[in-house]
Order: structure tokens, then sequence, then C-alpha cells
């Protein structure tokens, strides 16, 4: 039998007395938060308190391609769109009871669990701030739902990002005003100049470091 995690168990515990419905309303409410706030550190506390949802998000994805597939199929045996919707209602009742299976339930829609920002963006951050024990926590989440099996190159990339982060940052630590386009040959990366270049933009974006531009390029320096 496969082990829970603690910190899936450590969600479920949290979220146990509330309806399926009423934690994916949540989720997305978080969701409009997490695009809408600036500080970094705010976002990333936001992203955090949506992981509690994941499974909720998870089970209504399901739950929504039931209801689409079971109303295609019976209304071609049923006249009656009532009754089509009754009688899936009634279906999904039983297979999730602790679900508030109601005729709203289709304003979901139809999720896409390849994209989840929440995973994203605080992956990111993880990654970029050197938080390799909050990986850690994606990775259990990621590994422990088989739905989210295409995350798991995600969070490897993520692992790797961490110490590309940490040697950029320990390099311009050392080495204050060196120049951005020489940063690849003097670490001697492996990885595309293009990344590399996007990878600084973007720890500069999370304030990790700061470029002077000098002419056709930039000086780097931490935060």
């Amino acid at each position: 039998m496969e082990s829970i995690p603690k910190i899936i168990q450590e969600f479920r515990n949290t979220v146990k007395n509330i309806s399926i419905t009423d934690q994916t309303n949540e989720y997305f409410e978080l969701l409009q938060k997490i695009w809408s706030t600036p500080k970094i550190e705010k976002r990333l506390k936001l992203c955090e308190e949506s992981f509690k949802y994941i499974e909720a998000l998870i089970i209504t994805t399901k739950l929504t391609f039931s209801i689409y597939d079971l109303s295609e199929k019976w209304s071609l045996l049923m006249d009656d769109n009532k009754k089509t919707e009754k009688a899936v209602i009634k279906k999904i009742q039983e297979i999730y009871p602790n679900l508030e299976a109601n005729s709203d339930i289709k304003e979901f829609g139809k999720f896409d669990l390849s994209s989840i920002p929440a995973l994203q963006v605080a992956g990111e951050i993880y990654a970029l701030k050197g938080m390799k024990e909050k990986i850690d926590i994606l990775k259990d989440i990621v590994y422990f739902f088989s739905d989210l099996f295409d995350w798991r190159d995600f969070i490897e990339n993520q692992y790797n990002e961490l110490k590309i982060a940490k040697t950029i940052l320990e390099y311009i630590k050392n080495n204050p005003g060196f120049h951005q386009n020489k940063i690849k040959a003097a670490l001697e990366l492996n990885q595309d100049g293009r990344y590399i270049a996007g990878l600084i933009k973007r720890m500069e974006s999370y304030n990790l470091i700061k470029r002077k531009k000098e002419g056709n390029n930039y000086n780097l320096f931490l935060e």
C-alpha cells in the first residue's frame, strides 16, 4: 500500500470539513489573487495556501469530464434534457458523496491539470531562491497524485535550475559587476545562452540580482 506523504495528510486534515466544491471555488479565488499580487513574497504565500486544494481540483477535473461524458452519452437515450441532468447528477453524487453536486457544476468547465499556475510560480521562486526543501514538498505532491504526472519533469528541472541559480549568485557575489554576456563561459554552463539570459532576467524580477546597463551589455550585482 502506497504511503501518504506527511504534507498530503496535513492538507487532508485541514480541508476535511470543507466540501470539494467550496475547495475548488477557494482555489480559483486564490488564483485570481496570485495573478493580481505584484509582491513576490505575498504571491508565494498565496501559492502555498492554494496547495491544500489541489486534490479537490483533481477530483473536480475528473468530475467535470464525467459530467460531460455522461451527459453526451445519456442524452442519446433520453429525450428530456432535465432527466439527463438529474440522472448524471445522481450518478456523480454516488461517486463523490462529499461533493455538492448540482446543476451549477458545469460552471467549472473542463480543467487542464497540465496548467496549475500555483505550482509553476512557487516552483520557480523556490528554485531561484535556493529553497530545496520547498521543492521537495512540491515533489511529494506531484509524485503522489498520478494525475499530476506531467508535472514531474518540471519538478526535476527546478532542482537543476536551483543549482544553476545558486552558482550564478555565488559568482556575482565574488565578482560584482561581472558582464552578463560572459557569465555562461565563466561558469562553463552547458545550457543555451538564451536560457541563461532568461534565467538572469527572472532572478532580477525576483529581486535576487540587479542589472546595470553598460553599452550593449549588463553588469550584474547582488540586490
